[in-house]
C-alpha cells in the first residue's frame, strides 16, 4: 500500500511537474504573441498616420484639379458669350450698314427722276 501511495505521488508528481512545463511554455507563447501584437498595431497607427497624410494629400490635389476644371468651363463660357454678344452686335451693325446704304440708293433713285424731269425741261 505504501509502495502504492509513493507511485501514486510520483506520478501526481510528474503529471504537475509535465502541467507546470506545458503551461510555462504556453505561457512563453502567449507573451511572445503579445509582444507581436503590441508591435503590430504601432506598424499599423503609423501606417494608418502615413495612410491619412496621403488621403489629405488626394484630396486636396482632387479640389485643385476640380478648382481648375471649374475655372477652364467658366473661360470657356465667358469665351463663348463674348464671341457670342460679338456676332451680335456685328451681325447688328451689318444690318444697319445694309438699311443705311438702302436708304441712301433709295434716295438717289427718288433724286434721278426728279433730276431726269428737270433736265427734260
Amino acid at each position: 500500500m505504501r509502495e502504492r501511495r509513493q507511485q501514486l505521488e510520483r506520478e501526481m508528481q510528474q503529471v504537475i511537474h509535465k502541467y507546470d512545463a506545458t503551461m510555462s511554455c504556453l505561457q512563453i507563447d502567449l507573451d511572445n504573441l503579445k509582444d507581436q501584437h503590441a508591435s503590430l498595431m504601432l506598424k499599423l497607427e503609423h501606417k494608418t498616420e502615413a495612410l491619412n497624410i496621403v488621403e489629405k494629400r488626394y484630396r486636396s490635389i482632387l479640389e485643385e484639379k476640380q478648382r481648375a476644371e471649374e475655372e477652364r468651363l467658366a473661360a470657356m463660357q465667358a469665351e463663348f458669350r463674348r464671341e457670342h454678344a460679338a456676332r451680335t452686335i456685328q451681325r447688328a451693325w451689318q444690318h444697319y450698314k445694309m438699311r443705311k446704304m438702302l436708304k441712301k440708293a433709295q434716295r438717289k433713285r427718288k433724286k434721278k427722276p426728279k433730276d431726269l424731269k428737270e433736265a427734260k425741261k
